[in-house]
């Protein structure tokens, strides 16, 4: 069943869980940079992702720290489609679909149009105006099986108006509610065949979670999606866009990351001679050195005062 971002963290431990599973990673993407270009291009997204001060009725917040989408295609997204793509591309042409899986097609809607990292899946390098090449196509992007498995479940029982080839982009028309409305559960098998087809083989259902992207991350935490595949490698730019926004990197920039593990170790009243030991290698509020640290008399690491990776404020926030 659906579980709403609200309750997907109930409780600290699960929360503390969630956390140390993003900044493991993130202590390797910090070496990686991030690109800002949009290469998932239409009538609504931006050039280049950048923080973007949402309002409280828009759908996609938790992508405010870098979006590729204005408030603007934030707020329509709400309306179910049709005020981005036209009626015909509503997910409402048979009736209102159920709340449950309402949210799933808008956190669909944002991760393509806000969530930057979409844009390595753009579907033609050289991409032009002609529509069979246009940069809004995106295929192949690996998506947690477990996301699309929910997002079956939330809509297999409402109806769909699908053409024949099943997907969103044969839609007809004018749709007849007698003869071309069918319930998603009718028109698609499996969690599978639904995340595959419905969007042209866009999306790929990915049971190696590890190496999938999300559609659905809790509001305020850092993106995941950041952090997956990191040696997948961003489009050239189009021919047609701004020349002046330069290409992201190809890849993981190992460089950094030897550069990194040769730091000399900074001795600490006899600790190890290991030389990588004094680098901090988990980053969120950590220093990038380990060094001696005054506490206050109330702070919670204090026995780590000879050689610590956190600040004096930050073991004072662990009481928090």
């Amino acid at each position: 069943a659906h579980v709403s971002t609200t309750d997907m963290f109930p409780n600290k431990a699960t929360r503390l869980y969630f956390a140390v599973a993003v900044v493991l990673p993130l202590a390797v993407s910090a070496l990686q940079p991030q690109c800002e270009v949009c290469h998932l291009r239409n009538a609504h997204t931006l050039d280049v992702s950048s923080s973007v001060d949402f309002t409280a009725e828009s759908a996609c917040r938790r992508y405010a720290d870098a979006s590729c989408c204005s408030v603007e295609t934030a707020n329509n997204i709400n309306k179910g489609g049709e005020a981005l793509y036209g009626e015909r591309y509503s997910w409402n042409r048979c009736g209102p679909v159920s709340a449950a899986c309402n949210q799933w097609f808008i956190e669909e809607s944002c991760l393509y149009e806000c969530d930057v990292n979409a844009g390595k899946f753009r579907n033609h390098d050289n991409c032009t105006q002609d529509p069979a090449t246009s940069a809004w196509k995106m295929v192949g992007m690996p998506m947690k099986a477990s996301q699309c498995d929910d997002w079956y479940a939330a809509c297999k029982d409402d109806s769909f108006c699908a053409g024949d080839s099943r997907t969103f982009f044969d839609a007809p028309e004018v749709c007849d509610p007698a003869t071309q409305c069918r319930t998603f559960g009718t028109i698609y098998a499996t969690a599978k065949e639904f995340c595959e087809e419905l969007w042209d083989q866009a999306f790929v259902y990915t049971e190696d979670e590890e190496n999938a992207y999300s559609f659905v991350f809790p509001e305020g935490h850092a993106n995941p999606n950041d952090v997956v595949m990191p040696d997948q490698a961003f489009p050239p730019q189009c021919p047609l866009h701004d020349p002046n926004l330069g290409d992201c990197p190809d890849a993981f920039d190992r460089t950094l990351e030897a550069e990194i593990d040769q730091l000399q170790h900074v001795v600490f009243g006899g600790l190890g001679t290991d030389p990588d030991c004094a680098v901090c290698h988990l980053r969120y509020h950590h220093k990038d050195v380990a060094s001696p640290t005054t506490f206050e008399a109330n702070s919670a690491c204090r026995q780590y005062a000879d050689n610590a990776c956190c600040t004096s404020a930050t073991a004072l926030n662990v009481h928090n």
